[in-house]
């Protein structure tokens, strides 16, 4: 007779499962913290510099992301189905599908990368576009090593393994950390020169290749599951159209959506240096939010997708319970301890102290919006998890774009004060989302699409 669990088990059981997820991303955000800064303390424009540049190469990882996401959605599936040698071709065709797509972009964008960095922050001072496009020329370097390492750890997350991608995040935070400190700021005992910038370019590659080796070799050591018996280069027309029927809409999405952030910045480096440092400040702030609010959306995915496969409806409902009444008591404590302790936070980042000023203004204000920002990403975890990608790619391009992008030019136009405009246009975005998601999954259809 199976036993029935508490709610309480229940919330213990998804937060066990959830925590590995969340400290895979908030050891992803570190890596980017770390690079910032360090970097911050050697000036305001190098500091916007490093932020706007790894800003576009997130965008540039939009490719990845879907396919990644596929990946775990159908991986997750077919481990629910007990189908092991289909969700071993699914990561066979994923990892060369994008590898080559990550080689083929690496080519694209070196040819043009001075245009891009014109068109995306040719409203910024002189010195800042230059090092931009110094520093995006190096690290654009890293996008096979993205693609490759993305699919892995999607795919071992969709069999459940949660410590694959977390053991990958720690090894590319642990050398990005080694490296950044060693190179940027200089060892003269062990007469390595201050590199700065260059120092921040080479730690990111060396700590991005060096991961895709670790988690590559440690797949293998571990024998894991996903791992095909013989790795043959081909594709195979059914299950590469299966894959880009999920991975396109949720691309296009991150394409339009990520493009959105960098348009924002090109509108709010209008603003001044040290406005833009502050926003820079705030961006890595909410990213420690967003750390665990997105690895609770990669928890609930998994869960949900191997719910749906052993077709069991009525589990996924208490998925979806479960996992609101978690988001809304997390969240709620660490939105009080970031609209608290955000001036703290900032010194982190630089000693600069306008942009400190400015850093714990957009700190507290994503703190105060911390929970549409964590609610829309559980719903949207439920939604993923059912292959309902195009309303998600619907709702957020609209969001982004219509909610935020064009209410922050309005209202910092008819108010010509951007933090106004900032804070009108992100809680317009999360609180739009929110609703739209919340409705979305309430109705239920999204338990019988077809994937």
């Amino acid at each position: 007779m199976m036993t029935m669990l508490s709610q309480k088990d229940k919330i213990i059981q998804m937060i066990r499962i959830a925590s590995p997820c969340v400290m895979e991303q908030l050891l992803n955000v570190l890596v980017s913290i770390v690079s910032i800064s360090v970097i911050g303390h050697l000036g305001s424009n190098e500091m916007v510099a490093v932020s706007m540049t790894n800003q576009l190469i997130l965008w540039l990882q939009f490719v990845f992301a879907g396919l990644a996401t596929s990946g775990t959605v159908l991986i997750a599936r077919m481990y629910g189905d007990k189908d092991i040698k289909g969700l071993q071709n699914n990561f066979r065709q994923n990892f060369f599908l994008s590898g080559m797509i990550g080689i083929m972009m690496l080519l694209a964008v070196l040819s043009f990368k001075d245009a891009i960095i014109l068109t995306f922050f040719g409203h910024a001072t002189q010195e800042i576009i230059e090092m931009s496009s110094y520093f995006f020329s190096m690290t654009i370097m890293t996008i096979p090593a993205i693609a490759f390492t993305s699919v892995i750890n999607a795919s071992a997350r969709g069999v459940g393994d949660n410590k694959t991608p977390l053991y990958s995040a720690l090894v590319a935070n642990a050398f990005n950390l080694i490296f950044s400190v060693v190179l940027i700021i200089g060892v003269p005992v062990f007469h390595i020169p201050r590199l700065g910038i260059t120092g921040a370019g080479i730690a990111i590659i060396l700590a991005r290749y060096l991961c895709l080796a670790f988690t590559y070799v440690y797949v293998i050591k571990k024998k894991s599951i996903i791992l095909p018996e013989k790795f043959t280069l081909s594709f195979e027309k059914s299950s590469v159209w299966r894959l880009l029927r999920l991975a396109v809409p949720t691309a296009l999405e991150q394409l339009v959506f990520q493009g959105g952030f960098v348009i924002q910045q090109t509108v709010l480096i209008g603003f001044g240096t040290a406005f833009q440092g502050g926003y820079q400040i705030g961006a890595q702030i909410n990213g420690l939010l967003f750390a665990p609010a997105m690895g609770l959306n990669l928890a609930v995915t998994v869960l949900i997708s191997q719910k749906l496969g052993m077709r069991d409806y009525d589990g996924t409902d208490e998925i979806v319970s479960v996992a609101r009444k978690l988001t809304y008591t997390v969240f709620t404590a660490m939105g009080l301890l970031v609209v608290l302790f955000s001036p703290q936070i900032a010194h982190i980042f630089t000693s600069n102290a306008e942009i400190l000023h400015s850093g714990a203004i957009f700190g507290r204000m994503f703190g105060i919006l911390v929970i549409p920002l964590a609610y829309f990403h559980t719903m949207a975890g439920v939604l993923k998890g059912g292959g309902d990608a195009r309303y998600l790619a619907a709702v957020s391009i609209t969001s982004l774009w219509v909610m935020r992008i064009l209410v922050v030019i309005v209202v910092s136009w008819l108010t010509n004060n951007g933090y106004y405009g900032v804070f009108a246009g992100v809680s317009s975005d999360f609180l739009f989302r929110s609703v739209m998601f919340h409705l979305r999954v309430r109705k239920g259809e999204w338990k019988y699409i077809r994937v």
